[in-house]
């Protein structure tokens, strides 16, 4: 789990001052904290189901030790569906109704990126749980921290990739979100910066679009990469997998296939959504089980294990390591 970009003492300070400051917090029994995730659709919410599993196991661990401060932790949760304007209304209610004290979660960047203009507003922390868009932390807005990986990195990542493959042909289709933008321009910029010999086109398309065939069509038989980078997040990138298989595109032994977005690490939701068609998809993710985390990581893995009898993927790690 990172912990790159934490000043915790300056977070800690923010948390004391809500905490001794404002007497409504302060004179309750309890000590309130926010979750928001995307957990309907249009949002990808099997991913925001993981990510609050891992921000509700952090309260849950916290108050089983004894709380904070001599007060019990408790959590109000909102969905933010995917949406910036539903992401900031939730964040505004948990704020204004709820009188959380600070806020952890989310997993779409565009929701994120509307989001930390009310914490910025009311002098609220947020932790960001999983949005990857590298412009949430460039504002530098005090009340906003992140202990998740982002757009940059995992750019460098698929960038290496395509040179120690030698791929001279890459594609992205990219979602229309500043997630999606954001990961196109820096896999251009990290190529440059690695020296990758190896040609890079992107196009930007609709998550919610319900028929990617002719744009998929256009890169089978004009564009025909090497590699497709999809970065589109589900149900929309699912489908637009799903329908690259169709149409005989990728992957195949002309075009390989890499989901930026690594929902496929959810092995349930992902083998039932795509069957056949998530054959040989390769995926760039920020966590691997053969990774050594560290001592809290590996219990809350296990934890996993225990309860899903399956690996975890990413999401509840990180929710966790947001929250706590």
């Amino acid at each position: 789990m990172q912990r790159a970009f934490i000043p915790y003492r300056a977070l800690l300070l923010i948390i004391v001052l809500a905490l001794t400051l404002m007497p409504a917090y302060a004179q309750d029994d309890v000590i309130r904290v926010g979750a928001v995730a995307p957990l309907s659709s249009p949002g990808s919410y099997q991913q925001g189901k993981e990510l609050l599993l891992g921000l509700q196991w952090a309260v849950d661990d916290i108050n089983a030790k004894g709380g904070l401060m001599g007060k019990q932790v408790k959590l109000f949760v909102e969905d933010s569906q995917g949406k910036p304007p539903e992401g900031a209304k939730a964040v505004e209610k948990l704020i204004t109704k709820d009188k959380v004290v600070g806020i952890a979660g989310e997993y779409h960047s565009s929701v994120c990126n509307a989001e930390i203009e009310v914490f910025h507003r009311y002098g609220i922390p947020f932790v960001i749980g999983s949005c990857w868009y590298d412009g949430l932390t460039a504002k530098g807005y005090p009340e906003v921290y992140r202990t998740s990986v982002f757009n940059s990195k995992q750019a460098e990542n698929i960038a290496g990739l395509i040179k120690a493959n030698g791929i001279k042909k890459v594609a992205a289709l990219v979602e229309d979100t500043d997630y999606g933008i954001g990961i196109a321009e820096n896999i251009k910029t990290m190529m440059k910066v690695l020296e990758v010999d190896a040609e890079f086109d992107f196009e930007v398309v609709e998550k919610t679009s319900k028929d990617f065939v002719p744009i998929l069509l256009k890169y089978k038989t004009r564009v025909k990469p090497d590699l497709l980078v999809v970065a589109v997040t589900q149900p929309g990138g699912f489908l637009l997998l799903k329908q690259a298989h169709e149409i005989h595109f990728a992957p195949s032994p002309g075009t390989m296939v890499l989901d930026g977005t690594c929902t496929a690490q959810n092995a349930e939701v992902f083998w039932s959504a795509l069957k056949d068609a998530g054959q040989y998809i390769m995926m760039a993710c920020p966590y691997s089980s053969s990774v050594q985390v560290t001592e809290l990581g590996e219990a809350i893995k296990k934890r996993y294990i225990d309860q899903f009898k399956r690996e975890p993927n990413y999401l509840p790690l990180q929710g966790y390591d947001a929250m706590f």
